[in-house]
């Protein structure tokens, strides 16, 4: 007698009802979750943070300043809100290993995400950097303006 178990229609049904509950369950619990480097990203910095500001060709240095307070109140990145203008890209380093990547319309960021760094080397043994964990994006609508500025 053979002794393999035959699964009902009904049972396959339930079963595969079940897996997708998981996943369905598992996809909305990581849409939710707070993201892990970006609150220990703004636990370290505030308005007196240093920084970098690679804008198309030009570098500016300063402080955060006004920045700091608008970046912080940041939304999910499904509140995106834009408006018409010439869109850009910037990236905004606040230290060896840490740094912002936005999206710009106007000089106005609207989305962003935060990179970490580690450093190794090559296969020439030359030391590179690398992006090794990256934030989910976010929503805000901050002028660069904002940023203070080194003389």
């Amino acid at each position: 007698m053979n002794s393999a178990k035959v699964f009902k229609p009904k049972s396959i049904v339930m079963l595969a009802s079940l897996i997708f509950l998981v996943f369905i369950t598992t996809l909305i619990y990581q849409l939710g979750k707070e993201d892990d480097l970006a609150l220990e990203t703004f636990q370290y910095i505030d308005e007196n943070t240093e920084y970098s500001l690679e804008l198309g060709e030009s570098l500016q240095h300063g402080k955060l300043g006004d920045f700091y307070h608008c970046i912080k109140n940041y939304r999910p990145v499904r509140e995106i809100r834009t408006k018409d203008g010439k869109d850009g890209r910037a990236k905004l380093v606040i230290s060896d290993f840490t740094f912002f990547k936005f999206l710009t319309i106007d000089n106005e960021v609207y989305r962003f995400y935060i990179g970490f760094v580690e450093d190794g080397l090559d296969s020439e043994n030359k030391k590179v950097f690398r992006t090794s964990r990256k934030s989910k994006s976010y929503a805000v609508n901050c002028d660069l303006s904002l940023l203070s500025i080194s003389e």
